[in-house]
């Protein structure tokens, strides 16, 4: 039964729909929220409000991103309880950086009574991205679009954000949760356990663009994230800092570059059709 529970990212709910005064009971589609906890060599580090399903790539991810653990471990072991719902990670004790008594946190989906995991040395021992990669602002949109129809949970409950690792040409990774953290820490944590490359990809996210958004991208090294939605001013100022390139309200055949545009090639839209959606990048 808690293995079943840990699966299912929506559940039925009766509610009473009200439209133009009149009401009806119906059942309906909702967002799953289950809480993770996460234990790292017998630690307790963070509780996670999260969609169920996949919780180890969310657990290591979790720790990968937030910089609590290094990439370059190379032997890690997961347990996964689901009738605690606490996932063991051990790794050896020379790739733990995150060092204090920092204490175990809850971890909100978002704008929530929880307590947001940010730490004043969030961007400490994080290297700017170096990357020549180039995209087709064409490329972008085509992406975007595609992008949008992938988010199965979103458009059954309207309650999860999606996220995606792309290449210029194609979506190779989508994952949803219903915090926008969570999802780009699966993403982080199904590259590690598959040995993905990221430093030559491009995130898309369907969320908002936090500073902590950019750190979790610089960590991946991503040189690239694109949302729908808007940055904050502090993401654009730790974005130009660590040299990634930051592009929101991508929406339609718009969108805004806040931070490094050489990567985004534009081309009049003539020009965009004529090369098609399997042109190489080339330069501006």
């Amino acid at each position: 039964m808690e293995s079943e529970i840990w699966q299912r990212k929506l559940v039925t709910l009766p509610v009473v729909r009200i439209e133009s005064g009149s009401g009806q009971c119906l059942d309906d589609l909702v967002a799953a929220e289950t809480p993770l906890t996460v234990v790292l060599n017998g630690t307790e580090v963070a509780t996670i409000l999260s969609s169920p399903g996949e919780p180890e790539e969310l657990a290591l991810g979790f720790l990968l991103s937030e910089g609590i653990i290094a990439p370059e471990s190379e032997s890690y072991s997961l347990k996964f309880n689901p009738r605690s719902g606490s996932l063991r990670v051990s790794v050896p004790e020379k790739y733990v950086l995150f060092e204090g008594d920092h204490g175990a946190r809850l971890v909100g989906s978002g704008c929530s009574n929880a307590v947001p995991y940010y730490r004043g040395t969030d961007a400490t021992g994080i290297h700017p991205v170096d990357s020549r990669l180039e995209i087709y602002s064409h490329h972008l949109t085509r992406l975007m679009k595609e992008f949008q129809k992938s988010g199965l949970a979103f458009l059954e409950s309207g309650g999860t954000h999606s996220c995606a690792l792309c290449n210029q040409e194609s979506i190779l990774l989508i994952v949803e949760d219903i915090g926008r953290h969570n999802a780009l820490d699966r993403i982080a944590g199904r590259c590690f356990m598959r040995a993905i490359p990221t430093a030559d990809k491009i995130v898309l996210t369907t969320g908002r663009i936090s500073s902590e958004i950019v750190f979790k991208v610089a960590r991946l090294h991503a040189p690239v994230i694109v949302s729908r939605s808007a940055p904050t001013s502090l993401a654009v100022d730790a974005a130009g800092k660590l040299g990634i390139t930051v592009v929101g309200f991508a929406r339609g055949k718009r969108m805004n570059v806040y931070t490094h545009a050489q990567r985004v090639v534009q081309l009049t839209e003539s020009r965009a059709d004529m090369l098609g959606p399997g042109c190489q990048v080339g330069g501006i």
